[in-house]
């Protein structure tokens, strides 16, 4: 999906000016949070906060301090091998298990993991709901092309070698509202898939499966400090 140039510029111009005169320069972040998909479980939490021995090496947060203007957001999957973190590839869409992937890749065992695209995302700071019910449906993205398995003479299947496909620009969703992420107040992101108790949501063994939040959109470190709270601050109520 496209996105309005025009619509990213004008959400900082005013921040920017503003920051520019106090040192701080935006920065163009991805944030990446993760969480593990658990069989029977449908609600999920994203700490945009994440920090220490509970944050892996793949996930990008904000501090206490910072500012965070978001243009896009996006949620993706990841089957990752537990003794090699940061080596799996996001998904945008349940990829299955089998044969015809590639070497070290691997998917799902079924396709239950589909929910997580038929429920909603929530944003809530503080107690004011900045998105109530945003369907997950549109993240989805299932490519045209997949690996697939060649029968050979042999009847042997082996693959064609085409790696899963992902393209963050068709998975991000860029918003029409503003929205602030201010790392002093709370903020409260939700996954909320239909996912009964009874439901697994299967990986190979060794291997853990993960939403991924992905937030794209403009850093100002240190932006949220008390002092610039102030008049001149497009963002100073944010803060």
């Amino acid at each position: 999906m496209g996105k309005d140039i025009r619509l990213s510029r004008e959400r900082v111009a005013g921040a920017s000016a503003f920051y520019g005169k106090n040192q701080i320069t935006p920065q163009r972040t991805l944030l990446r949070i993760e969480v593990d998909l658990v069989d029977g479980q449908g609600i999920y939490a994203f700490d945009i906060k994440k920090k220490g021995k509970d944050k892996s090496i793949t996930e990008r947060s904000i501090t206490d301090n910072d500012l965070f203007v978001v243009d896009s957001l996006g949620l993706a999957l990841t089957v990752e091998k537990d003794a090699a973190p940061g080596t799996a590839p996001l998904l945008s869409y349940p990829l299955i298990n089998g044969l015809h992937l590639p070497a070290g890749i691997k998917g799902f065992t079924d396709n239950h993991a589909y929910a997580v695209y038929n429920g909603i995302l929530s944003v809530k700071t503080d107690q004011t709901v900045n998105i109530s019910a945003y369907p997950t449906a549109n993240f989805l993205r299932v490519p045209q092309t997949q690996p697939v398995g060649v029968l050979t003479s042999e009847d042997v299947v082996v693959t064609t070698g085409i790696q899963p496909e992902f393209d963050l620009d068709s998975v991000l969703t860029q918003l029409s509202e503003t929205l602030v992420f201010a790392g002093n107040h709370e903020t409260e992101i939700k996954l909320e898939a239909p996912v009964k108790a009874d439901v697994t949501l299967g990986v190979p063994a060794d291997y853990t499966g993960k939403a991924v939040l992905l937030v794209d959109g403009w850093l100002f470190a240190g932006g949220a400090k008390p002092q610039y709270a102030i008049d001149g601050n497009p963002f100073k109520n944010a803060i």
